[in-house]
């Protein structure tokens, strides 16, 4: 069983992917809404919550973790690694990082990211949108579009936008610019990964479910058994 988590709705992209990707497995989902979002968090903060979420999935008996969250992985990737000796911790940051590498030999990519991915320095050429993955999980149109286009006029000399956070690829139609989904990247790097086990169960829980969380659930066609709330 795969347990995943982010700090909102974002990493619902992740998990579609992998449910495309790994049809006959099992996952588990948590969305820290009620905490979001952790992109304007002290790094300390914020890996607390991960390192949290992280232990809770591996008490419902997930056999491996995926942090959907780029801002969980660029500041807390050492509190996590704590968890490598008794579980695979699959790191999206250093995943996309390489990909981007491989991709950018001309340096043509920007890369869109919260305040907190940036002020890491995992990547070249990484612009923040402090406001962007807030915007997106309480469905403010108006603003998700004034971000993107203050996105894009900063990044003008770019021929392509990489949405190195979860939440931006969930408004990815609203880019005019060529963009990269890491998670895409992602999910195929991870298939191999992971041996497929059987039960093709699914289940989500939120510190808070809104709304917006319900609508992208199905915006996305997520399969699952049960939604609920959970304290963590």
């Amino acid at each position: 069983m795969v347990g995943i988590f982010d700090s909102g709705i974002g990493g619902l992209s992740v998990l579609r992917n992998l449910q495309v990707a790994l049809p006959k497995e099992s996952f588990i989902y948590v969305g820290d809404i009620a905490n979001m979002p952790y992109g304007n968090k002290a790094d300390e903060k914020v890996a607390q919550r991960a390192l949290s979420i992280a232990q809770t999935l591996i008490e419902m008996g997930c056999t491996c973790i995926i942090p959907a969250c780029n801002t969980v992985m660029a500041v807390a990737n050492k509190k996590l690694a704590q968890l490598m000796p008794i579980i695979p911790v699959y790191n999206i940051v250093e995943t996309t990082r390489e990909i981007l590498y491989s991709l950018d030999k001309l340096g043509k990519v920007a890369v869109l990211a919260t305040q907190q991915t940036v002020n890491s320095g995992k990547f070249r050429n990484a612009f923040a949108c402090p406001n962007l993955a807030e915007a997106i999980e309480h469905g403010d149109t108006e603003l998700v579009k004034k971000q993107v286009k203050e996105a894009e006029q900063r990044t003008e000399k770019f021929s392509y936008l990489a949405l190195a956070c979860t939440h931006y690829v969930l408004v990815e139609r609203e880019f005019t610019k060529p963009t990269i989904n890491p998670t895409l990247m992602f999910s195929g790097t991870i298939k191999s990964k992971i041996k497929q086990k059987g039960g093709e169960r699914t289940v989500l829980y939120f510190t808070k479910i809104t709304k917006q969380a319900n609508q992208m659930i199905e915006k996305l066609r997520i399969r699952y058994e049960r939604k609920e709330t959970i304290c963590v």
